[in-house]
C-alpha cells in the first residue's frame, strides 16, 4: 500500500479479524504487517538521523548510546546508525522501505554491494562519479527487488556494480580472498563447526574429494552421507597429526601442542572456547593435551611421539 502512514496501516490491520479472514487476505495481512515493520524501521532511522544532524557521530558516542538503550551490541548498533544515515543518502531506498517494496535485509544487502563503488578506478575516477553509479544501482534495485527473493537482488546488483564500474569487482575479489580462513564455533553436546572461507574452486576441491570418497554402498555401513563425509574429514587431519606430516611449512615445529583445557573430576561442565562440553567429553579432548615432538627441522625427519592417555581404543566415542 505505497503512500500510507504508519499510523493508518496499523489501524487496518489490527481492525482485521483473523479468524473470519480467508487464506487470501491472511497472506495480504501478513505483507501488510512486513510494510509495517518497513514504515517502522524508516521512521526510526529518521530519528537516528536528527541524532547525527545534531553531531552525535557514527564512530563517536550515538551507537553507544543506542546500544545501552536497546540493550545491543556496540556492532549492531552502529549497523543501525549506518543503516540510518545511507537511507537518507538514498531516498529511492527509503522509499522502497516505506512502500514495502523492500524489506531491511534487501535494503542492506543493497548497500553491501554498492559499498564496492568507490573512488580511484578508470571508470570511477571522482566522487560525483561514484554518486552518479551509485544512485543508478540503487534505483534499478528499489524498482526490482518486490519481484526477486534477497539472493537474485544479490546477483542482479552485482550485476549493475560490475557494468558500472568492472575495477570493483575485481578488487572485491582480491579483499575476499584475503580474509580466506578456517574457523571452529563450539557447539552444545560435545559438539563443534568447523567453517572454512575459501575460494570457489579451492571450496570445489574439498567438497569433490569428500563426495568421491564417501560414494559407495556399504550394507553394514548405517551411516548417512553427511556423517561419512564428517568422519573422513576428521579422518584426513587425524592421520596428519598422527604422522607428524606437514605440507605447510618449510620449517616443520620442534613440537606440536594441542592446545585443550584440562578439566578434573569435577562433574561441573569445563568451558571451551565459549562453550560448556560434557566433563566427559572434555575430559577426554584433554587426554590427549600432550607435547609431542614430531621432526627434525634439519630435514624433516620423524624423531619421536609422545604415547596416548588413555588410548584411542579405550575412548568413549
Amino acid at each position: 500500500m505505497p503512500g500510507i502512514g504508519a499510523a493508518a496501516l496499523a489501524g487496518r490491520l489490527e481492525s482485521a479479524v483473523v479468524a473470519d479472514a480467508d487464506d487470501v487476505e491472511l497472506l495480504g495481512l501478513v505483507v501488510g504487517w512486513q510494510q509495517l515493520i518497513g514504515l517502522a524501521v524508516a521512521a526510526q532511522a529518521s530519528v537516528v538521523r536528527e541524532l547525527l544532524a545534531r553531531g552525535h557521530g557514527l564512530w563517536g558516542d550515538l551507537p553507544q548510546e543506542v546500544a545501552a538503550a536497546l540493550a545491543w551490541t556496540r556492532t549492531a548498533a552502529q549497523m543501525m546508525v549506518a543503516r540510518a544515515g545511507s537511507l537518507g543518502d538514498h531516498p529511492a531506498l527509503d522509499e522502497a522501505l516505506r512502500s514495502g517494496a523492500m524489506d531491511v535485509r534487501k535494503v542492506d544487502l543493497v548497500l553491501d554491494e554498492v559499498a564496492a563503488l568507490v573512488v580511484g578506478t578508470d571508470e570511477l575516477p571522482d566522487r560525483d562519479s561514484v554518486g552518479r553509479a551509485t544512485e543508478q544501482v540503487v534505483a534499478m534495485a528499489a524498482e526490482s527487488a518486490s519481484d526477486l527473493t534477497p539472493t537474485q537482488l544479490r546477483r542482479t546488483v552485482r550485476r549493475e556494480v560490475l557494468a558500472v564500474d568492472p575495477a570493483a569487482t575485481r578488487a572485491r575479489a582480491a579483499q575476499a580472498r584475503a580474509r580466506r580462513c578456517v574457523r571452529v564455533d563450539w557447539a552444545p553436546d560435545g559438539m563443534a563447526w568447523v567453517s572454512a572461507f575459501l575460494t570457489a574452486p579451492d571450496a570445489m576441491v574439498v567438497r569433490t574429494v569428500l563426495d568421491a570418497a564417501t560414494d559407495v554402498t556399504d550394507l553394514v555401513d548405517d551411516r548417512t552421507r553427511d556423517q561419512r563425509r564428517a568422519d573422513l574429514f576428521v579422518a584426513l587431519f587425524r592421520d596428519l597429526a598422527d604422522s607428524g606430516g606437514s605440507r605447510t611449512s618449510a620449517h616443520p615445529p620442534h613440537q606440536v601442542r594441542r592446545r585443550h583445557p584440562a578439566p578434573g573430576s569435577t562433574p561441573t561442565p569445563p568451558s571451551l572456547g565459549g562453550g560448556a562440553p560434557p566433563a566427559e567429553t572434555a575430559r577426554h579432548i584433554a587426554s590427549d593435551g600432550t607435547w609431542r615432538r614430531l621432526r627434525d627441522p634439519a630435514d624433516g625427519t620423524l624423531l619421536e611421539r609422545g604415547a596416548f592417555a588413555p588410548s584411542r581404543s579405550s575412548a568413549p566415542t
